[in-house]
């Protein structure tokens, strides 16, 4: 009985240690049609530092137009556009948001700001999947841009076929994420918003003390305009926005 129990104990032992010699050799060394199949078409390491050189770009440029494409609503101050999230015509009377929805804009505008560079490394992957010898059968790409805490996820619908000698594969939908603390920014900013609707002014140092990675710039300018840029230290994004809330009348003027 005790040979029998030995036994198995020495085949299951066995079992584990052939099921661990598989996993790490396809883990480690994948065979060509494997990684042929599977990594290329979605987020082979060119694709993935093409797209994350496009974004990391555009995020910071859209970024100093307050998420868009084209403002027409600006103030000029020393050399830059700030565009207005919130404003009013009248004293003493508290700002209207411009852009209630600031995170659903900025995935918008950067949607459409990273198309042609998504296209072009989108390309790119599928000609060296081409010339490695796979067969690949394209469909009609489409994609969405979510702004996350921490992240930007991309997610692709790209439906293809590839194989590579008598193996193939179908791929449809694809993911993925670019590390950033933009959607922090975009709160910071909201935030600050909702502030000067509010009191007609805002408080920074208690956002900055929460957020050390985050530098809030605030300047009075003129006719009771105040611009603000929200700094994130780490990767260089500046998010220029102006304010005009409860503004004073000037001296000889009355409301």
């Amino acid at each position: 009985m005790e040979n029998k129990r030995g036994q198995v104990t020495l085949f299951i032992i066995l079992g584990l240690i052939f099921i661990f010699s598989i996993f790490f050799l396809f883990y480690y060394f994948k065979p060509e049609f494997i990684r042929g199949l599977t990594l290329p078409l979605g987020f082979s390491r060119s694709f993935e530092s093409c797209l994350d050189d496009s974004l990391s770009k555009k995020i910071k440029s859209l970024a100093q137009t307050a998420g868009f494409l084209e403002p027409k609503f600006v103030h000029f101050y020393k050399g830059e556009n700030y565009t207005f999230l919130c404003y009013t015509n009248e004293y003493l009377t508290p700002c209207v948001n411009q852009e209630p929805f600031l995170k659903d804009r900025f995935e918008e505008s950067l949607k459409e700001l990273i198309k042609e560079d998504f296209e072009k490394c989108y390309k790119k992957s599928i000609s060296e999947l081409k010339r490695r010898g796979i067969d690949v059968e394209e469909g009609e790409i489409s994609y969405s841009v979510s702004i996350e805490p921490k992240e930007i996820k991309i997610k692709i619908n790209a439906p293809a076929k590839i194989s590579h000698g008598e193996s193939s594969s179908s791929i449809k939908n694809l993911s993925y994420n670019f590390k950033t603390n933009l959607y922090e920014v975009l709160m910071i900013a909201t935030s600050l918003i909702q502030f000067e609707t509010y009191y007609g002014d805002s408080e920074q140092m208690q956002q900055m003390f929460f957020y050390p990675n985050i530098k809030i710039l605030k300047t009075r300018t003129d006719n009771e305009v105040k611009v603000y840029s929200v700094i994130e230290k780490n990767e260089k994004i500046k998010f220029n926005f102006a304010v005009r809330s409860y503004p004073w009348p000037a001296a000889g003027e009355y409301p």
